[in-house]
């Protein structure tokens, strides 16, 4: 029986309610698990002057879509070809015009732009990932699970001891990584379809019953 050592959880609609507001109740979860030596944090697609008021609460933050990871330090997860993919998004969208969210490395745009975004980003080396109401623009090798596998390759642990908790279609590549992947309610179906527990609540309501059932679990699947 696998034995859950580290989470990842997506950060809005997952450790937040409906209004993107952080619940405290999990602050409760979070002592408890660090008790136990579990290991926890964040895998999202936010920038970092957004999410970093969460440092001090999780072991880990990945942040912009899997560009980043803060462990102990900012740690870049791309290599010199993906820089130049990424560079390259950027500047086809402003020659576009069009009005797009630009992080560090990552580029975010409303969902409604997602035919013109297929007619411009019809290569090899990109691609698009839906998620809610926007559209991540990234270079093919850029993403949730890859990130979070390099982060269990630094602390040396195996992808059977991996829980996983989101809501979204840019979370689909950290489920397919996980040996415990659990989706909420408001989850979108490819990650229902894929998880190994769906609570029947939303938002953060749904991630404290994912934590319950993972307690009477022992975290242990």
């Amino acid at each position: 029986m696998p034995e859950i050592k580290i989470i990842a959880f997506d950060y809005d609609r997952v450790l937040t309610d409906q209004n993107l507001k952080f619940d405290e109740r999990l602050i409760h979860y979070f002592k408890f698990m660090k008790t136990l030596g579990i290991f926890f944090g964040i895998n999202t697609g936010r920038r970092w002057n957004y999410i970093s008021h969460m440092q001090q609460l999780v072991d880990f933050i990945i942040y912009e879509n899997g560009y980043f990871l803060y462990y102990k330090e900012k740690i870049p997860l791309y290599n010199s070809f993906d820089e130049k993919i990424a560079y390259q998004i950027k500047n086809k969208i402003r020659e576009n015009d069009l009005n797009c969210v630009e992080g560090e490395m990552a580029v975010s745009c409303p969902i409604v732009y997602m035919d013109i975004l297929s007619n411009i980003f019809n290569d090899d080396n990109t691609k698009l990932i839906p998620n809610v109401d926007r559209i991540f623009i990234l270079p093919k090798r850029i993403d949730k699970g890859n990130a979070i596998n390099e982060l269990l390759k630094i602390l040396n642990i195996k992808n059977d001891n991996l829980c996983v908790v989101g809501d979204g279609e840019n979370d689909i590549d950290m489920f397919r990584v996980a040996g415990f992947p659990a989706s909420l309610a408001n989850s979108v179906k490819e990650l229902k379809n894929i998880s190994k527990f769906v609570s029947n609540r939303s938002y953060s309501d749904g991630t404290i019953d994912i934590l319950e059932k993972l307690k009477n679990l022992n975290f242990k699947y």
